[in-house]
Parts: structure tokens; C-alpha cells; sequence
């Protein structure tokens, strides 16, 4: 039967919750006990010291003394695979839950997926459970070391930062971790316990020792041991053995790693070959059990030998109460995997093969696959990881520990093992690595023969299906290649080939065809499937995926300017994200991103700039998407214009285009040409608007690129319009409306109302300049009725005078749409968001600060504080410190005073 490994409850095992068990001669470190347990006003402990100090031995008798006197404790034995961060935020909740915490929330974020969640949110969810719990909790977690990286690392800095008062995390590890605690350090909430306070006294290493020894010569091992526990114990169970005389004592020299290594080769050689085989053989995994001691050691009746080790406290540590997996102290096994590996290197690769394959059938996959790479057998790891989907495991919260099993297996042959191929394939685009994903589909495309065949055999349906759903996903999604119809095709022709219980893949097709068609302009197309993946991700409890379906909705609704609608779906994404995430949570950003966009549609500027803020320096560095980006960049650029003016709004689509070129996106690089094309008419400035235009080739652009079967209307739809103005500014009426004519017929029948109120009114501008005043008027009442109830005064707004003169020329014929209230009121909030904008940038001018400075520099001569002006301005205090930087800097003055002086000298302030 095999065992279901890919349940997050199967990952876990129950014994590292709790503390090993320890040679029965332990010492009792009495002093230690008396110190930590004395005072308890700390939040964190750290213990750190080099292996055979005794760390887990102490923490033991501390976790047992803390239960003993009615306290409530926590235990995490950790491992190396709890790098990970996903399976090491599993382990915690199962050790907190074993405490009597309610995890639920916790283990929720873990189903859901955390590799693009920042350490910051998760740690919000954990706070927040253990302020719940209310009453005093000790946490322990043992063999840090193991699991130390950056992301853990903030994870615990910032539990400890905002840890409530009833808790206190102990830490053992070799090393001083790095969590960046010196705020805490110097309130005296840290306290760190090391080699000094670990080592043994004098009478806690005659305790270890056998009686006979004297005090001459227990102080000679004590001094030339350091303290060093692990040598204390070795040498006393030497003598129990009767195979190391006292009198050797004495002749021992040289630094405490030096005497580890003699008295070990003194344990291995008193054995008898039968013991020294097992002790061999068993060393090649890190942790054994007595069925995997027999694979590893055919012919051998091993548990008496076990037995016999753990009587003798040979170095063995059962790591469970009912005495199924053992581990030897690392030092000792660390001693004997070298031996072997000199003596018998080929049997030593044929032992890692027995471990893999033993460890496999046990569904104990981390082990398995890293035996099956030190067997030197990349085959074996690439056929188990493949077997188990390969690309597949990105989805089931593996990708960082799926990425560096890649790395580690040979390329050729990564490249027999189509599901591998992928997986790297979708590693690299998540990564932002979209150059090289592409490199490794073109390796793919070749031995496959342009994707049919793998081996000379057709690939079989289920899997051409996955390469598709890579490509459009990754390739396309992440490389920003448009879709073309074959694709498209060929997914919609096999949706209905893909299982009924196969609910990610269900829902991660259908949330591929939603992005192509809202890219090929075919709404209905892309409501039909949004149901269909938002189903299938709620029965798989994927609320992450689920979150993209939503910025699917809202895009839809954007592009039938149904403003009203898309932001009742990006508030759902809020609350989704609060519950599951966290408020530090990426998608915080993304969501950001859509309402800044809608903001900046509806006229509203400071809500609009306040969910910029800071975004493009993290949307940069994010798992984003041309969509997400393009949103970003043309928002924030636009903002820049009318706050700031053209330079910097070329700032701004200037990283555009750097983004652009490192992610390997070139529509975005395009619509930032585009962008800029439209912001210097806007400005005026249309000399440089021609040139520009020239330069990119506008015209090309917006007749499409039919030679790649591409069927995006995005760039070519918006370049067209941008054509289609410049032709206005440049007084070729008829070219421009010979331009519009037939893309808002397209865009009419296609519901999208968003460009078409822009198309609408630019074929506006271009009746009346042909003296059509009747269309201009029938034109310019559409624009209105679809725009006033949703609040869309973007594109009128942006016609400034030209709005106007239309306004101007039905006066003329009598028109008036003083009937019409709400007719009214909207053009009225029009006029007076232009003359607002109007002001901005004649504001925005004065000694060169931008508009978000000057907002500062008023209220610095409020005598605002930092904290007060980051409150009235909706920013964080940083923000306003960083803008301060550049303010004292344009006004070449080092305070606050100054700078208030300085602006009142300019007339900037009264």
C-alpha cells in the first residue's frame, strides 16, 4: 500500500515533539537549573555552544523541571529539512498544539501555501495565537542550527519583538543565531547561555567520572577538556569498558577536538568486527531504525547489538519512547561515516542506495532523495521526484526545497524526466529567472519535438496537457508571451481530460484560460471559466489561488468599467488575505496595486498615491506578472505626471522599462513607450511625443504582431489610441477617427467600456474638428452614460481643454444637461478635478519639490510631528522620513526649522 507522504500530517513526526531520551547516566546540571529557572523575565534564551557541550541534555531537564512544577512547555526536535519554511512552520504547530495552543490558523496558512508570504505576516498569525493562549508558555526548540536561514531567522526576530508577556522561546544551537535582537538585548529581555556557563565544573565532571579516577587526574581531563562534557562522558564510559587505563589520562594533548577524535578511535577499536560493521553501516543514515539497521546490515540479528549499545550508553540516543529510531552523538557518527568512506567508498554508495530506496517505501521523501544523491545516483532521484509529479510539489509547498534538489542533480538527467523539466521550467519563472525558464522550454521544445514526443513516443495526454498549462502559465504568464489561438485551443479542447479529483490542476487550467482570453478581448469567454476555478480551489482549500481569481474578477470588471464591482471583489481579497495571510502579506501589495489603479480611474489621488506608496520598490523584487506590473507602473507613472510632472513620471517608466528588461517582459518595456508617447501629449509637449513615437515604431504596434499567431489585443488596442491622439494633436482629424471608428466598434461589441469611453471621446474631439457635430454629440452623451455611475473620470479628465471645447460647442447648439442630475454632477466633479490637477502641477513646480514633499513642507510649518504628519498623509513614519531626506536635500538645509525658513523665503508656505 503506499503511503500517502504528500498529507501534511504525514510529514510529521511525533517524536521530535518531545525530548529525546538520554544515556541513564546523566548528570544533573543543578547550577544551570537554579539560574534559568530563578529568573523568568525574559523573552528569549539562547543556549549556543559547540556539539558535546550538552545543550538538549539541559534544555531536557529544564522542559521536565518547567512540566514538574505545573507549567505549561512546548518541544521541537529540528532537523535540516526544517528549512524549510512551510515544514518548520508545520513542525511548530504541531509542538504548540501538543502544548495545548489552537493552531488552526497557523496550520491554515500552511495548507494554503507560504513560499511568497513575507516572515513578517506568518509572525503575525503566531503572535496573535499566543497572545490567545494567555497563559505562561515556555517554547523550546532544539538543534537550531540545523534550520537557521534568513526567513526563520525574521520569523522568530519578530515573534520575539512582539512576543505577549506570557511567553519565553529557548533556543539551542551551535552557533549565536542571527535574529537581530539587539532591541530586545539591550531591555535585558535576551539572556544567552554559552560554552562558558555549558561546560562542566570540576564536580560535575567527577560526577560523569567513575570513582577510581583522582582528583589530580580528574582535574587534568577537566582542564584539558575544557569542560567539555562529551569527553568527560566518553572517557568514562571507556573505563566502564575497561579499555582505556587512567593513566593514559595524563598523555592526551592538544585542543578538545583533538581528544574527541583519540578516545573515539579508541571506542571503535575495543569492538568486536560484528559491532564495528553495524557501527559502519548504521552510520551512512543520520537517524536509523532496527528494520532499516537489518537492510543496511544483511545477515545480522541487530537489536541485540542495539540493545547492548543503549545498555552501555555507547553513543546512541533513542530519539522515541517505543524505541524505533535511534541516532548516534554526531561527533561519533561523524567519525565513523569518514572511516568508511576511506576504507569502502563503493560500499558506502551502495549503502546510501539501500537507505534511499528503504526510506522511499516509508514515504520519508527528504531522506530518501538525499541518500539517493550522496549514492552518486542522480537516476534514482530524479526518477522518485518525477514519479511524484515534479513540477507538481511546487504546488504542494516545495518549491525551495524542489529547488534545490534540482540543483544538485545532474542536468543531463534532469532532462530524461519530462516532469523535471517542468519543474524547472516553473522554478525559474516563479523566481523571476524568465530568460532561463525560457532557455530550458527551448531544451524541452527540442527533445520533444516541439512538445509531441518524448523518446520517439508521443507524449501522453495527460502530459501534454501540463506542458501547455507551463507554458501558458509560466512561459506566458511570467515571460509575458502572448497567447495564441493554438494554445488556447488546444487547452479549452482538453479541460474536459483532466480528472474530476484533480482539483489543482482543474482550477490552474481554468485560471489560464481566463487570463488568455481577458488578453484576446473576449470577456464572456473569461466569466465562463472564473466559477469554475474559484470552485475548484475552494474544495482543494487553496485560498492563495483563490486570491488570483478574484484579481480575475476585478479585471474583468475593470475592463466593463464596472468600478463598483471590481472593488467589492478586491475587498473580498483583502478580507481573504487578512484571515490566511496576514496584514505584511504580499498580496496585500497586489491588491494594493488594483485599488491604486481604480483610485487613480475615479480621480482620487491621494488614495490612489497612499496605496503606491513604496509598492514599485517591492513590486520589483516580488513574484509579479505583466498584468500586475503594467497596473503598477502606468498608475504610479500617471500619478507622477500630475503631481510632479514629466521628469518625474520618466523616472517612473524608466524603472518600468529596467523591470521590464530583468524580468524579461517585453510588453511592459512597449507600454511604458506608450505611456511616455501619451504623457508628453498630454503635456504638450509634441515634439518629443513624434519622436518617440517614431523611435518605437507606434504605427507597427498598433496593427499587431500577426506573425507570432499572437491574438493579445492588449498592446495593440492601446497603442492605437495613443496613435489616434497624437494624429489629433498634429490636426489629421480624419486619420484619427479612421483609427477609433473601428476599434470602438470592436470594443462596443466586446463590452469593454473602459478603452471605449477613451475611444469615445478622442472620436469625439475628431468630429467636431471634421464640423460632425451631431456624432460628436451622440458620441460624447455615451461616454457620459457609461462613465457617471461608475465614477470613470480618468479619460475625461485627461481631455482637459479638449473636454471643454465639446462642452463649449453643445452650449453653442443649445444642448444643456441640467435635466439630468446625475449627467450633472458628474461633469461638474470633472470640471473641478481639472482645475484641481491644474493647481497640483503649478504647485508641484514651485523650488522643484514634488507634490508628496510639498504636502510634507506644509505640514512642517504646522508644526507637525513625523508621526502626526504620516497619520494626516496616510503613510508610514519611514515614509515620511525618507521624503524628508530628499526635501532637506532640494532645500540644502540639514533640520526641520530650516527647511520651514527656507519654504517660507520661497513663498512656499505662508
Amino acid at each position: 500500500m503506499k503511503t500517502k507522504w504528500s498529507s501534511p500530517e504525514n510529514w510529521i513526526i511525533d517524536t521530535k515533539l518531545s525530548p529525546p531520551l538520554m544515556p541513564t547516566k546523566d548528570i544533573r546540571r543543578q547550577r544551570l537549573l537554579e539560574a534559568v529557572t530563578s529568573a523568568s523575565d525574559y523573552q528569549l534564551t539562547i543556549i549556543h555552544a559547540p556539539a558535546g557541550y550538552g545543550k538538549t541534555t539541559f534544555l531536557k531537564q529544564w522542559y521536565e523541571r518547567h512540566l514538574q512544577a505545573d507549567g505549561i512547555a512546548s518541544w521541537l526536535s529540528l532537523d535540516e529539512e526544517e528549512r524549510n519554511p512551510n515544514l518548520f512552520l508545520r513542525y511548530m504547530a504541531a509542538a504548540l498544539r501538543e502544548a495545548g495552543v489552537s493552531c488552526e490558523a497557523l496550520e491554515r496558512a500552511c495548507d494554503h501555501g507560504i513560499e511568497s508570504l513575507p516572515a513578517s505576516s506568518v509572525a503575525a498569525i503566531t503572535i496573535n495565537i499566543l497572545q490567545a493562549f494567555s497563559r505562561p508558555l515556555l517554547v523550546f526548540f532544539d538543534d537550531y542550527h540545523l534550520v537557521e536561514n534568513d526567513w526563520i531567522n525574521e520569523l522568530l526576530h519578530k515573534i520575539v519583538t512582539r512576543a505577549p508577556a506570557n511567553l519565553e522561546i529557548v533556543i539551542s544551537s551551535r552557533l549565536l543565531p542571527s535574529l537581530a535582537c539587539e532591541d530586545l538585548r539591550g531591555l535585558d529581555k535576551i539572556r544567552e547561555i554559552s560554552v562558558q556557563e555549558l561546560s562542566f565544573s570540576l564536580e560535575e565532571a567527577s560526577l560523569a567520572m567513575d570513582e577510581t579516577v583522582s582528583h589530580s587526574d580528574l582535574h587534568a581531563l577537566w582542564q584539558k577538556a575544557e569542560g567539555w562534557p562529551i569527553a568527560c562522558h566518553m572517557v568514562s564510559s571507556l573505563m566502564r569498558k575497561q579499555s582505556f587505563p587512567v593513566a593514559e589520562i595524563s598523555a592526551f594533548s592538544g585542543r578538545t577536538r583533538d581528544l574527541a577524535v583519540y578516545i573515539t578511535e579508541q571506542v571503535f577499536s575495543s569492538l568486536s568486527l560484528e559491532e564495528q560493521s553495524f557501527l559502519l553501516h548504521t552510520s551512512v543514515p543520520v537517524r536509523f531504525s532496527g528494520e532499516l539497521a537489518n537492510v543496511l546490515c544483511p545477515g545480522v540479528d541487530c537489536w541485540p547489538i542495539l540493545d547492548s549499545l543503549l545498555r552501555d550508553d555507547f553513543f546512541l540516543v533513542s530519539l522515541d519512547q517505543q524505541g524505533k529510531w535511534y541516532r548516534y552523538h554526531q561527533l561519533f557518527r561523524e567519525y565513523l561515516y569518514e572511516r568508511l568512506r576511506r576504507s569502502a567508498k563503493k560500499r558506502l554508495l551502495k549503502l546510501h542506495s539501500k537507505s534511499a530506496k528503504w526510506l522511499f517505501d516509508q514515504g520519508l521523501l527528504s531522506e530518501a532523495l538525499d541518500h539517493s544523491l550522496k549514492a552518486e545516483d542522480h537516476t534514482l532521484a530524479a526518477r522518485m521526484l518525477d514519479g511524484l509529479g515534479g513540477w507538481r510539489l511546487v504546488y504542494q509547498d516545495r518549491l525551495d526545497w524542489l529547488a534545490a534538489l534540482l540543483q544538485r542533480i545532474d542536468e543531463r538527467v534532469l532532462e530524461n524526466f519530462p516532469r523535471l523539466f517542468l519543474a524547472e521550467i516553473v522554478i525559474h519563472s516563479k523566481l523571476g529567472n524568465t530568460q532561463e525558464a525560457s532557455r530550458r522550454a527551448r531544451l524541452m521544445s527540442a527533445k520533444t519535438n516541439g512538445f509531441e514526443t518524448w523518446e520517439g513516443e508521443p507524449l501522453e495526454s495527460e502530459l501534454r496537457l501540463e506542458v501547455e498549462l507551463v507554458k501558458a502559465l509560466f512561459l506566458q504568464g511570467y515571460a509575458d508571451a502572448p497567447v495564441s489561438q493554438a494554445t488556447l485551443s488546444f487547452m479549452t479542447e482538453h479541460l474536459a481530460l483532466v480528472r474530476h479529483d484533480d482539483h489543482i490542476l482543474r482550477a490552474l487550467l481554468h485560471d489560464a484560460l481566463i487570463g488568455a482570453y481577458v488578453d484576446a478581448g473576449d470577456l464572456v469567454a473569461a466569466d465562463s471559466h472564473i466559477d469554475d476555478a474559484q470552485t475548484n480551489l475552494r474544495v482543494a482549500g487553496h485560498h492563495y489561488g483563490e486570491l488570483y481569481v478574484l484579481y480575475h474578477r476585478a479585471n474583468v470588471h475593470l475592463e466593463r468599467a464596472k468600478l463598483g464591482d471590481a472593488v467589492r471583489e478586491l475587498r473580498r481579497a483583502e478580507q481573504i488575505t487578512a484571515e490566511y495571510f496576514g496584514s505584511n502579506s504580499e498580496t496585500v501589495l497586489n491588491t494594493s496595486v488594483f485599488l491604486a489603479e481604480i483610485g487613480y480611474l475615479q480621480s482620487d489621488l491621494a488614495q490612489a498615491s497612499r496605496l503606491l506608496d513604496g509598492a514599485l520598490e517591492q513590486d520589483r523584487e516580488h513574484d509579479g506578472w505583466f498584468e500586475l506590473f503594467a497596473k503598477a507602473y502606468v498608475t504610479s507613472a500617471s500619478l507622477a505626471y500630475i503631481t510632479s510632472g514629466v521628469i518625474e513620471a520618466r523616472r517612473v517608466l524608466d524603472l518600468a522599462r529596467d523591470t521590464a528588461d530583468r524580468r524579461g517582459l517585453p510588453r511592459l518595456r512597449i507600454l511604458g513607450d506608450l505611456t511616455e508617447v501619451k504623457i508628453l501629449l498630454l503635456s504638450g509637449m509634441l515634439g518629443e511625443a513624434q519622436d518617440l513615437a517614431e523611435k518605437i515604431d507606434l504605427e507597427c504596434i498598433a496593427k499587431g504582431d500577426s506573425h507570432s499567431g499572437s491574438i493579445s489585443v492588449f498592446l495593440p488596442e492601446r497603442a492605437k489610441l495613443v496613435a489616434a491622439r497624437l494624429r489629433l494633436e498634429r490636426g489629421n482629424a480624419r486619420g484619427a477617427r479612421e483609427i477609433l471608428s473601428p476599434l470602438a466598434e470592436e470594443l462596443e461589441q466586446s463590452g469593454r467600456e473602459r478603452l471605449l469611453v477613451e475611444a469615445w471621446l478622442l472620436t469625439t474631439r475628431a468630429a467636431l474638428a471634421l464640423a460632425d457635430r451631431s456624432s460628436a454629440k451622440a458620441l460624447f452623451e455615451k461616454a457620459v452614460q457609461a462613465s457617471m455611475h461608475e465614477t470613470l473620470m480618468r479619460p475625461f479628465i485627461d481631455e482637459g481643454q479638449g473636454l471643454a471645447d465639446v462642452l463649449s460647442c453643445l452650449r453653442g447648439q443649445g444642448e444643456s444637461y441640467s435635466d439630468n442630475r446625475f449627467c450633472r454632477d458628474f461633469l461638474d466633479r470633472v470640471n473641478a478635478s481639472i482645475s484641481k490637477e491644474r493647481k497640483l502641477k503649478e504647485v508641484s513646480a514651485w523650488g522643484g519639490l514634488t507634490q508628496k514633499e510639498y504636502r510634507v513642507v506644509v505640514e512642517l510649518g504646522q508644526g507637525l510631528t513625523n508621526k502626526e504628519i504620516a497619520t494626516l498623509l496616510y503613510v508610514s513614519e519611514d515614509a515620511i522620513k525618507y521624503r524628508l531626506k530628499h526635501l532637506f536635500k532640494k532645500l540644502g538645509v540639514g533640520s526641520r526649522q530650516d527647511a520651514v525658513r527656507v519654504a517660507r523665503d520661497k513663498a512656499l508656505i505662508s
